[in-house]
């Protein structure tokens, strides 16, 4: 069997960009919490369509809830580069950047923050699931259109 990829788009790498974590010292694991999630991705596509890069950035926040006080909160970016090995010519490489990418990054990210926080004596960290189609159709400012 060839390693050699004929056509399509393979992942070349995924990298840490940033990674930063802070948690209070004291937290009262009796007190009920709130997670505050914002996901945001973004993506490039570079001449001639060879690669695409994409960037996926997560802020992640615990406070108490109905308070503003911050007990934990994280900062985690990955990129992503994808190599183009002659997709067809219908094939939507910008909706690709904006939903496949990030889909593909974003257990990367999940795992790092659940390490992260087992690291700092709490439970882990689960992101919950995400809609990437839902969310780029946000982030355009219109709706998918499910014909297509």
């Amino acid at each position: 069997m060839s390693d050699e990829v004929k056509t399509g788009i393979t992942i070349q790498s995924v990298i840490l960009v940033e990674s930063n974590f802070k948690r209070k010292d004291i937290i009262d694991f009796q007190k009920k919490q709130s997670q505050t999630v914002d996901i945001r991705p973004s993506h490039n596509i570079a001449p001639g369509e060879k690669e695409i890069y994409c960037m996926l950035e997560i802020k992640y926040s615990t406070s108490y809830e109905g308070e503003t006080e911050i007990l934990v909160e994280a900062l985690i970016k990955m990129g992503g580069i994808f190599q183009n090995h002659g997709v067809p010519q219908d094939f939507d490489l910008t909706k690709f950047g904006a939903i496949n990418a990030p889909a593909i990054i974003f257990p990367f990210i999940r795992e790092h923050l659940s390490s992260l926080s087992v690291n700092a004596g709490l439970s882990p960290v689960l992101l919950p699931p995400v809609n990437f189609v839902a969310l780029a159709s946000q982030n355009s400012g219109k709706a998918e259109n499910p014909t297509k």
